[in-house]
């Protein structure tokens, strides 16, 4: 299932979960990411899976060069995603004339469902999500309690949105007229496609007369607030609390890291990882690391904090 090198293996052996090595059974699995640090297997596991051979360890292992990434393929394995085989629509649930829901699909107590939208084939929809109109919602997505997708949203297929989170908010778009702040109405609504996961208390802005973006296998965490009209490219990650300004730019595969700042109007480049707490206010044109604020290439960084430390210590 996972792959990888097998030494010292048992006949028998009944499999059941994967456990932290002090409380494992004989029928977990444990994980041991550094064969270096010392030893923590105190259980009665009898099976575990490491990216280098334990001398100290007369049961089986399993060698594997990415043991995090075995990891995540047995918990899926013992943990599989439930699917939805029974069309279940609450009596609770409104939906409007307009809107189609293809069967089979799962719909919690007072769910509500705009005009001319439609759900596909085994979505889970959990109570009390609000649904605008004109949206269209993939199939075998999972749509947790209190998520609102306001109008002209599309999601893709196998996205999951987690509790509280809201697709398709106004853009924060105004127009100062010499008195007062005119709204700016915001018609682009919101393009995510397939295999996104978006976690909960996070805000995806309409974009003004194009969409905003999100594209294939991007994986965003909680207290994540993107602006109108950004464009996220394939697989990137972007830890909790970052805020990424209007018509940002982000490409394929970036790494984001926790409570970082990017401005409005800049473009990060495909495969570059932002530490975390930077702020990131000018385009990063080419794939690098960056830290600091304002953020610059990491050991560059590095550098000019110690001349910062050396500086004061010299002058206290």
């Amino acid at each position: 299932m996972v792959g990888g090198e097998l030494i010292n293996p048992l006949e028998g052996m009944d499999l059941r979960g994967v456990k932290p090595p002090e409380i494992a059974t004989r029928h977990d699995v444990v994980f041991v990411f550094r064969p270096t640090a010392p030893s923590l297997l105190t259980g009665d596991s009898r099976m575990v899976v490491t990216p280098s051979a334990l001398p100290n360890y007369s049961f089986c292992q399993l060698i594997h060069p990415k043991p995090r990434l075995a990891m995540a393929v047995l918990l899926q394995h013992f943990h599989p995603q439930i699917s939805v085989t029974n069309h279940a629509i609450a009596p609770t649930a409104v939906i409007a004339d307009t809107a189609a829901v293809d069967a089979p699909v799962s719909l919690g107590d007072y769910v509500c469902i705009g005009a001319r939208t439609r759900i596909g084939e085994g979505t889970r929809i959990h109570p009390q999500v609000v649904i605008g109109a004109d949206c269209h919602i993939g199939k075998h997505c999972v749509i947790y309690p209190h998520v609102t997708i306001n109008d002209r949203c599309s999601i893709g297929d196998y996205t999951v949105i987690h509790a509280n989170s809201s697709i398709g908010t106004d853009g924060f778009s105004y127009e100062y007229d010499g008195t007062n702040w005119v709204k700016m109405p915001q018609l682009g609504g919101v393009v995510i496609h397939d295999h996104v996961d978006i976690g909960s208390h996070t805000a995806v802005d309409a974009g003004g007369l194009s969409p905003t973006i999100i594209e294939t296998g991007v994986k965003i965490d909680n207290h994540v607030h993107v602006a109108h009209n950004c464009h996220i490219h394939a697989r990137v990650v972007i830890a909790g609390g970052v805020i990424i300004g209007g018509s940002t730019q982000i490409g394929e595969g970036v790494i984001i890291a926790g409570d970082v700042t990017l401005s409005d109007h800049i473009s990060i480049a495909p495969g570059s990882v932002v530490l975390g707490r930077s702020g990131v206010t000018k385009s990063i044109k080419t794939a690098q690391t960056v830290s600091g604020y304002p953020a610059q290439e990491h050991r560059t960084e590095l550098k000019y904090q110690s001349y910062l430390k050396r500086l004061f210590r010299l002058n206290n």
